[in-house]
């Protein structure tokens, strides 16, 4: 009672005016300038939670042990594993920063749409023969959509040779046929003249002609040659063919709105963490589409990535899609290249409708903009040409 009177005395006299005032700075300052900015830079739980997916890869791997029964399974559906090098795995981009776009929907559906435009447009060059009717038609297009795309055409007729914009056909997107490619490597073989060389003595030791040296060096047969002098043996090229075709296709269409790498966290601006896939932004509902052959071993919820989905690939490859609307697929399914297993969505921690999309070598992140260069290739030809 005596201890409230005190109090009360405290906060009502006049007398103590003054200790009240520093009382109460003394306050403001351990709130504001100490407990408040140290309760901000305390390291708050990470929305992302992305050790979510180390723990579930690992836990997989742990059962696996040494008698890898997926892998056997996956390479008697899919056939001999291609044995990529670990030289694969090498990227240059794991210690980058990257910038996470934290957008507002109207600014995120704008992006979409600029996106979706320019992805989706070709350039047709008019044929004899081509009107307006007959190039909507070809590219699945009405007329209003061609003068959209080309306002010039309203005022003009269309010309052979014109270069016009249209929309991309579905055959031509998300395809991964094999395409044929060629390499040529030019190669020479030289030899420097020793005392005591003459034509004849060079031709017989590499097995040609004299007649073949003359031509190649355009010498003059009257003149000598000299020590030190260099002589072209062999002048040649070698025509590699080949067949290639990506190994990762694109997951879902839209565009790159956080990389690989270290970065900021999108909830918590004081944190910085590693980014461990890139982030897909697309409009809620897009189709996601498997990147390669494989085998679903994880089809669930986790609280960070929301709805997620991982799939086994040959050579050890493990792709992960995460935040999605719904998944498609369960484990222990057989998942083609291109096949829909789900839909963009932002379940779990996300700011957005977005794909996470992450290519591991089982627990081993790479990023995925690597890997999405990387080509299956197979030799069809080689010739050694002769060059005079």
């Amino acid at each position: 009672m005596i201890i409230l009177i005190k109090i009360q005395n405290l906060i009502t006299d006049k007398k103590y005016m003054y200790l009240r005032k520093i009382i109460l700075v003394f306050l403001y300052f351990i709130f504001f300038h100490i407990g408040f900015f140290k309760l901000l830079s305390q390291p708050l739980p990470n929305y992302e939670n992305s050790e979510e997916i180390d723990q579930e890869i690992r836990k997989y791997i742990s059962k696996l042990k040494e008698n890898d029964t997926d892998e056997q399974f996956i390479n008697h559906i899919f056939g001999p594993p291609l044995k990529l090098k670990e030289q694969d795995l090498k990227t240059k981009d794991q210690e980058n920063t990257v910038q996470f776009q934290n957008i507002s929907d109207k600014e995120l559906n704008e992006k979409l749409t600029e996106f979706y435009n320019q992805s989706h447009r070709d350039v047709y060059v008019v044929k004899e023969g081509d009107t307006l009717f007959s190039i909507a038609k070809k590219f699945k297009m009405n007329i209003n959509d061609i003068y959209q795309l080309n306002p010039d055409l309203k005022d003009r007729p269309l010309y052979i040779g014109d270069k016009i914009t249209v929309f991309k056909t579905s055959s031509t997107e998300n395809s991964n046929d094999w395409e044929e490619k060629s390499e040529v490597i030019f190669q020479q073989k030289k030899y420097r003249v020793k005392k005591g060389d003459s034509l004849y003595s060079i031709a017989k030791r590499f097995n040609t002609s004299v007649e073949h040296l003359i031509q190649l060096n355009k010498l003059n047969p009257k003149n000598s040659i000299q020590p030190n002098q260099e002589i072209l043996i062999e002048n040649y090229k070698i025509v590699k063919s080949f067949k290639v075709r990506k190994i990762f296709i694109h997951p879902v269409e839209g565009y790159i709105s956080s990389g690989y790498g270290y970065r900021i966290n999108p909830f918590i601006s004081s944190i910085k963490h590693f980014h461990k896939g890139i982030d897909i932004a697309a409009n809620m509902g897009t189709p996601i589409k498997a990147a390669r052959d494989g085998l679903v071993i994880f089809s669930g919820r986790l609280e960070g990535y929301g709805n997620c989905i991982f799939i086994r690939h040959q050579d050890g490859y493990i792709t992960v899609y995460g935040h999605n609307k719904v998944n498609k697929v369960k484990v222990g399914d057989i998942v083609y290249q291109g096949q829909v297993i789900a839909e963009v969505g932002r379940t779990g921690y996300a700011t957005g409708p977005h794909l996470h999309f992450e290519v591991r070598k089982l627990d081993q992140p790479i990023d995925p903009n690597f890997a999405l260069k990387m080509e299956e290739k197979i030799q069809l030809s080689f010739k050694t040409i002769a060059l005079k």
